[in-house]
């Protein structure tokens, strides 16, 4: 799960200051299983095909999180001890 969230997984701050951590992929049960995971509020969104260099990608799925609650469980999780923990631009997303 840690390595899909490195991969798929981002991190942003908008224009208000309001953390937000959203994923998106092609298969919604991985989706569903981070959401179920880490007890995660929004529901998951259906974000269809979209054009990509003139060409129709596959369906994809999303879910975006900003509240408190869901983003301390994704925070105590990431900081788990036991987990190999993010690489990369994705760990500078996240320490930002």
């Amino acid at each position: 799960m840690l390595g899909f969230i490195n991969g798929e997984g981002c991190f942003t701050v908008n224009k208000k200051g309001t953390l937000i951590f959203s994923i998106e992929h092609t298969d919604k049960a991985s989706i569903e299983l981070i959401k179920n995971r880490l007890d995660l509020g929004p529901t998951i969104l259906d974000r269809g095909q979209r054009l990509f260099r003139g060409s129709l990608r596959k369906n994809t799925y999303s879910i975006g999180v900003s509240s408190k609650k869901d983003l301390n469980s994704l925070n105590k999780f990431l900081n788990d001890t036991g987990l190999i923990g993010l690489k990369g631009h994705k760990l500078i997303q996240y320490n930002n």
